[in-house]
């Protein structure tokens, strides 16, 4: 789509012709020589404008910033302007003037001075720099804001505002089959693990949030990936587990890090993989008698000989 707006003088030809403005490419053309005067022209004036479908094309649709529960007034919030004209370009009358000003005080008192927009603005910065630290998606940044906007509505924030976050993050991460362990967070934030299991006990009771299970798949392909274990052993383990997860057993109330970690070690032996049990605990993030007392229940309930 071309559109002629204004006249320009050309660099190359120095002659003073209408400027082509191209839409698609956001170039700006001299209509003589051809010449491109200008890339990716923002037009500053004018709305921006969206058609989502091929009937509304016609229809266009005003378009702004997307709506997020991650945004203190989910992007939804006005903002009274500072020039003192009307949509003509007309300045106000005195009566009107002053309204505006006692308007745009108001509005400014109500998106500040509330404890309520105080504390979501803090939260949800802190939710930023927690993005960025532990990588999350913005589906996970979503899910934990809209946890923490119901913890706010039930008065569980303080003195654990931090804390609930973090929390509503972790349990975030858990329903979106990406999970994060408390340990990570709890590097990522200098927060001791047993605050943020309280906290999240304390979420999952109070909103009646039902957190699923880890995956011990997933568990192992972590593992895996921190210990750097071959290809090889990693599919056994995914045999071994499977035949675990078939039976039932020593699956259910167990952790799964130290379970993937302690099939690892297994699959490791009987590949002939040179791997410690200390290795695999530091990847797992648990603790050496933690694998140990796992190595020995699944190699009984598999009937898996030790391997020197």
């Amino acid at each position: 789509m071309l559109n002629s707006p204004e006249s320009i003088k050309c660099s190359v030809c120095g002659r003073m012709q209408t400027a082509i403005t191209d839409h698609q490419s956001g170039e700006v053309i001299c209509s003589s020589c051809g010449t491109v005067i200008s890339e990716q022209n923002l037009d500053l004036a004018n709305p921006e404008w969206h058609a989502s479908t091929v009937e509304e094309r016609e229809d266009k649709i005003r378009t702004g910033s997307p709506v997020s529960l991650s945004r203190p007034d989910m992007g939804l919030a006005t903002i009274i302007g500072k020039p003192n004209t009307d949509a003509s370009g007309k300045k106000l009358d005195t009566n009107t003037l002053t309204a505006f000003k006692r308007l745009r005080t108001w509005d400014s008192r109500m998106q500040i001075n509330s404890s309520h927009s105080r504390n979501l603005r803090k939260a949800f910065s802190e939710l930023d720099i927690l993005r960025d630290r532990l990588g999350l998606t913005d589906q996970i940044v979503e899910r934990a804001a809209y946890i923490y906007r119901k913890v706010e509505d039930k008065g569980l924030i303080w003195p654990w505002a931090l804390g609930m976050l973090i929390a509503a993050v972790y349990i975030a991460c858990r329903d979106s089959g990406k999970p994060r362990t408390i340990k990570d967070i709890a590097s990522a934030v200098n927060i001791r693990r047993k605050e943020i299991s309280r906290n999240v006990r304390v979420l999952t009771f109070e909103l009646d949030l039902q957190v699923p299970i880890l995956d011990p798949i997933q568990c192992i392909a972590k593992v895996a990936n921190t210990a750097m274990i071959n290809e090889s052993t990693r599919r056994l383990a995914f045999g071994l587990l499977r035949e675990l997860l078939s039976s039932k057993i020593l699956t259910v109330g167990k952790n799964p890090m130290g379970l993937a970690a302690s099939i690892l070690y297994i699959a490791s032996k009987e590949m002939g993989e040179d791997i410690s049990q200390e290795e695999l605990a530091k990847a797992a993030a648990v603790s050496e008698p933690t694998i140990r007392s796992r190595i020995k229940d699944i190699r009984k309930s598999l009937n898996i000989c030790p391997t020197s």
